[in-house]
C-alpha cells in the first residue's frame, strides 16, 4: 500500500510568501494608475509627481543594501523592532499630506 506523505508545511510558507510578493509588487508598481488622480487632486505638475516617485525609488535603492547589511549582522529579530520606530516619523508626516 502506497501512502502519500502529507505536504511539508514549508511549502505553505513558500506559497504565502509568493502571494505576498506578487501583491506587494503590484501595489508598488501601480503608480501609473494613480498618476492622473494625484495630478488632479493636488494640482501639481507632472514633473513634480514624477520627481516624487523617482526620489522614492532612489532612496529605496540606496537604503536596501544598508538594511540588508544590518539584517545580516544583527538578524531581523533585532533590526525590525529598531526599524519600526524609525519609520514612524515619516508616516506621521505623510498623514499631514492627506
Amino acid at each position: 500500500m502506497n501512502r502519500r506523505a502529507p505536504i511539508f508545511y514549508g511549502w505553505y510558507l513558500v506559497l504565502i510568501c509568493i502571494i505576498g510578493m506578487v501583491l506587494i509588487y503590484g501595489i508598488c508598481h501601480s503608480f501609473s494608475i494613480f498618476f492622473t488622480p494625484i495630478l488632479a487632486e493636488f494640482g501639481w505638475g507632472r514633473g513634480n509627481v514624477a520627481l516624487m516617485l523617482s526620489l522614492n525609488i532612489l532612496i529605496y535603492g540606496f537604503m536596501a543594501p544598508v538594511a540588508g547589511f544590518f539584517s545580516n549582522r544583527w538578524r531581523p529579530r533585532i533590526t525590525m523592532p529598531v526599524g519600526f520606530p524609525d519609520s514612524r516619523p515619516g508616516y506621521s508626516r505623510l498623514r499631514r499630506c492627506i
